[in-house]
């Protein structure tokens, strides 16, 4: 026999749903509203012109230092942060040059002259372009020949000359036999 459920047994539960919805609805609200204070308070505390062009002297002046100080590898670290986040201004055009020069000290001259290179290629009316072809030069100058350069017997002076490979047929005959 089934007996009947009584209607007072049934606790209407959409009350207490509404509340927890509204609830949750002004929770996420707040949440919402933080988001967006805490985003317009960062995008009200960015520096300005005035405050990153002293910013970006004083980073400029402490790779100065450490290049006089003999410290090339922190001198590199800081003028490629320069060139990284100032490309375009008068300071990262000069740490360009300074990139070079650090290099070629730090012997690093692959990527010197690879620097030398992208600095004529980007400023070819640059008042000191001079001077990175003469590092670039300098750089050539003073590059460890490479293994097969000693193997075949080529000699600065053939490298300078021309781009060709000269080979020295006599050595490489009694390598070969």
């Amino acid at each position: 026999m089934r007996q009947a459920i009584p209607s007072s047994a049934f606790i209407p539960v959409s009350g207490t749903v509404s509340a927890a919805r509204s609830a949750w609805s002004a929770t996420a609200r707040r949440l919402l509203l933080v988001a967006c204070l805490a985003l317009a308070a960062a995008a009200c505390g960015t520096d300005g012109p005035e405050r990153q062009q002293g910013a970006v002297e004083e980073v400029y002046e402490r790779g100065q230092r450490s290049m006089a100080n003999g410290n090339y590898r922190q001198a590199i670290a800081i003028f490629e942060q320069i060139q990284a986040r100032f490309p375009f201004t008068e300071f990262g055009k000069q740490s360009q040059i300074d990139l070079i020069y650090a290099y070629y000290k730090n012997g690093r001259s692959e990527q010197a002259i690879d620097a030398a290179d992208q600095f004529m290629r980007e400023n070819p009316t640059h008042p000191r372009v001079d001077y990175a072809l003469y590092l670039q030069g300098l750089t050539w100058f003073d590059k460890e020949p490479s293994l097969m350069d000693r193997l075949f017997g080529v000699t600065m002076v053939e490298q300078g000359v021309s781009q060709l490979v000269s080979v020295d047929l006599r050595k490489a005959e009694q390598l070969v036999a």
